[in-house]
């Protein structure tokens, strides 16, 4: 689907995950996200929870991820839950938003949130996600799009110490 400034946003496939987890590594240094660098940083993009996952291209090249979660078993969970009272398999995690650096400040961040929510408004799922509170640009980015903090959890990382989290809950699907 092409979206402003001439970028596509279509579905990730698989010869994609080289470049996505090149865009990842980049990501990781100059933000520090993912905020720990997993031994097997493919599998970590995938996510045993993937639903469905998007790439944004701009003139041939790769320039952003996002994923969709499985909220069953996630950690925020019992927060959107309280926030909501829907069931797991009314909610979908939004997961992995990456966007390259170079390609920062021109809507692709914002294409690939209104790609997720527009995937899970169409499976009458409600978007989640989870962000550090400390992480600035991103939660400016999901609260000008209409993502509201509905509560913070920890969440354990094998091998490594926890990670507090804010949770955010999506805009609803359009009335109608």
């Amino acid at each position: 689907m092409p979206y402003g400034r001439d970028v596509l946003i279509r579905v990730r496939s698989e010869s994609d995950v080289p470049a996505c987890v090149a865009m990842m590594r980049r990501t990781h240094e100059l933000d520090g996200y993912p905020r720990y660098w997993r031994s097997d940083p493919a599998a970590f993009l995938r996510g045993r929870a993937e639903t469905a996952a998007y790439v944004a291209v701009r003139d041939g090249g790769l320039v952003g991820h996002v994923a969709l979660h499985s909220a069953e078993g996630d950690p925020a969970l019992p927060v959107v839950q309280r926030a909501t009272d829907r069931p797991a398999e009314q909610l979908a995690v939004v997961a992995r938003l990456l966007v390259s650096p170079t390609a920062r400040r021109g809507g692709v961040g914002q294409a690939l949130l209104d790609r997720a929510v527009q995937h899970a408004h169409a499976r009458d799922q409600l978007p989640v996600l989870n962000v550090l509170p400390e992480d600035v640009a991103p939660r400016t980015l999901y609260e000008r799009a209409g993502w509201r903090p509905v509560g913070e959890v920890t969440l354990p990382i094998e091998g490594h110490d926890p990670l507090l989290v804010r949770v955010y809950l999506g805009p609803p699907p359009p009335a109608g």
